[in-house]
């Protein structure tokens, strides 16, 4: 069984459709005029939702150079073509880019076993169209999300991608990362703000493969430039399931996770991000080319996986 179906109905006060796509083993949900973000990736089979949304910013309306910290509603969402934000050629590019607060256009595809929604939308400043369809299968264990950046316009332009998911977590959650050197970012509380380097799992004296409580009150956030292993994840011990996120690492060879245990404005969750580049800021990217570059009438694919586990 797969089927597709649209809910004009919406799931917010603000009453916008919302598109719904399910297999045997999960349903997802995505609302195109808010970003076309996916709110929920649901595991049938054991009961549990995958993807954390920030409940307090769902009914608040999303615009165009709003603060993302602020007004995010988090789900799956898309940075480009920079991620903090930066002055381009006298140009200010908002915070996380041009299109996770934009509305997209949809279509509803069935072929064959599978069914997919396919959603589209334009970036103000940079001439690119940005397409991303998320495909379910029948009787699979994975969503298949395809992003392709195309320059519409008449000259070559610089970028930064970047696919930014949020995860559910419980207090027994294993938090599964490729072993490796990472650099610390933004930590909280004020004691552990100084910059480190350390061998995943332990920073100091944490050990940084399970959750804490929410009680904790900790903020801690990640980073690798160099990805060796294109793939983290999430296994939840006492729900008996979870999530692995697979991804090129030539692609993406950037990772940051956020750990939040209370510590960045009362949530509970892990916010994640793989990008094309660090740092993400476009200007100091182009700096030391780092950037990506997209000739006119040219396209770029990145593919991410996300597998269900148990």
């Amino acid at each position: 069984m797969c089927r597709i179906w649209e809910d004009k109905g919406g799931v917010s006060i603000k009453r916008e459709p919302c598109v719904h796509m399910e297999n045997k083993r999960m349903r997802i949900c995505v609302l195109p005029y808010d970003g076309g973000r996916i709110i929920s990736l649901y595991d049938k089979k054991y009961g549990f939702e995958q993807i954390w949304t920030n409940q307090r910013t769902q009914n608040l309306t999303r615009y165009y150079a709003a603060n993302y910290d602020d007004l995010s509603a988090s789900g799956i969402e898309e940075a480009f073509p920079t991620v903090q934000p930066c002055v381009y050629e006298g140009v200010e590019l908002p915070f996380f880019g041009e299109v996770w607060s934009a509305p997209w256009e949809y279509e509803l595809l069935t072929f064959g076993h599978a069914v997919a929604i396919r959603l589209w939308c334009s970036s103000s400043v940079f001439p690119a169209k940005i397409t991303k369809t998320f495909m379910l299968e029948q009787d699979s264990t994975t969503l298949t999300t395809e992003y392709i950046v195309e320059n519409i316009g008449p000259g070559a332009f610089p970028y930064i991608f970047g696919v930014h998911p949020s995860v559910c977590i419980t207090e027994d959650t294993q938090i599964l990362v490729p072993q490796g050197r990472y650099k610390t970012g933004f930590l909280y509380p004020p004691s552990l703000t100084q910059e480190k380097t350390f061998d995943w799992p332990c920073l100091e004296k944490m050990d940084l493969s399970h959750a804490y409580t929410f009680s904790n009150n900790l903020c801690l956030n990640f980073y690798t430039e160099s990805v060796q292993q294109g793939s983290y994840g999430f296994f939840h011990k006492s729900r008996g399931c979870g999530m692995e996120i697979r991804f090129s690492p030539e692609d993406f060879p950037c990772l940051s996770l956020w750990l939040i245990y209370g510590g960045w404005r009362g949530h509970y969750c892990v916010m994640s991000e793989a990008f094309t580049c660090w740092p993400a800021v476009l200007t100091e990217a182009i700096k030391l080319k780092m950037h990506q570059t997209l000739q006119p009438s040219r396209k770029k694919t990145y593919v991410v996986y996300y597998d269900l586990l148990g």
